[in-house]
């Protein structure tokens, strides 16, 4: 995930990317309960896909300029993640699986590369890339349980990032900042240990994939801690002027 979002971006597109981003979780949360349901993971990709393309969409329309390379790379990557959860696979597709999930990954270098070579970056671009990123991890995880017979816990890391837009939805709104350092790696990680799940022996590649998840859930832990210290912070300041 790029480290750099946008330039001083206007109040107004944070609250309607906030808006969108809180729809979008409950739509893919619903479209998993659907997917556990039909057991198959093309509602995740179906919804995500088109609930990512509606934004970009809505954007353009507004009058925005979304048209540019970087952003062009991440609709390619969510173009993939889309393929992932639509085709038939089977245990014996492991390898293609991981080739496509290592190619979003070293693509995911790129996209953020050429905004900022080409002066690009907006607060959309990085929400068209985060929620991508958000989307490989469930459609993965969600192959994980459905194709390769991992346990529900698999599904936990790509649940979090939804929980998380919900959770802050009722909580101190936070200043947007760049990547955290311990979140790009643990992302790096996680996605190397899925990569191994899905091309290693099933001996190797399931301790390697719950390491992979741990680091994931630590990063989230800090985010969430965070969150819900900002509104003690709040109560506290409250009860002071009271």
């Amino acid at each position: 995930m790029p480290s750099t979002t946008a330039l001083s971006p206007s109040s107004s597109l944070l609250a309607l990317l906030e808006r969108w981003s809180r729809v979008h979780a409950v739509a893919v949360l619903a479209a998993t309960g659907g997917a556990l349901v039909l057991r198959g993971a093309w509602p995740i990709a179906l919804v995500g896909s088109l609930s990512i393309g509606a934004l970009g969409l809505a954007r353009a329309r507004a009058g925005v300029r979304v048209g540019n390379a970087a952003n062009g790379v991440t609709a390619f990557r969510l173009a993939l993640v889309a393929l992932l959860g639509l085709v038939a696979l089977t245990p014996a597709s492991g390898w293609l699986v991981a080739a496509v999930v290592l190619a979003v990954f070293v693509l995911d270098g790129l996209d953020g590369a050429l905004a900022r070579r080409f002066g690009t970056e907006s607060a959309f671009g990085a929400r068209l890339d985060l929620e991508t990123d958000a989307l490989l991890v469930l459609v993965v995880d969600f192959l994980l349980l459905s194709v390769w017979g991992y346990g529900a816990w698999i599904l936990v890391s790509g649940l979090l990032r939804y929980l998380y837009v919900l959770t802050l939805a009722v909580l101190p709104p936070a200043e947007h900042a760049p990547r955290t350092r311990c979140a790009r790696g643990a992302f790096g990680a996680f996605v190397t240990s899925r990569i191994a799940a899905l091309a290693l022996p099933a001996s190797v590649a399931g301790p390697v994939a719950f390491v992979g998840s741990l680091l994931l859930w630590y990063s989230f832990f800090r985010s969430f801690r965070a969150a819900f210290s900002r509104l003690r912070s709040r109560r506290l300041h409250a009860r002071h002027r009271a």
